[in-house]
């Protein structure tokens, strides 16, 4: 992951799936809310935002 581009919202997907299942609930987070606010406008966003959305509201209420 040091050497992927966290501007990439594919890239930041893949960052916040290892913190989650590494049990890093606080990084997860901080990665998924990242991607779901992020203003890039390519096909890495739009397919990454759904996930995220769906883990950030399932991580909150938990």
């Amino acid at each position: 992951m040091k050497q992927s581009d966290l501007t990439d919202p594919f890239h930041m997907l893949i960052l916040a799936r290892a913190y989650d299942k590494a049990g890093d609930k606080e990084n997860a987070i901080k990665s998924y809310e990242a991607i779901t606010k992020s203003k890039v406008v390519n096909m890495e966003r739009a397919l990454s935002v759904p996930e995220a959305t769906r883990r950030l509201k399932a991580l909150k209420t938990a």
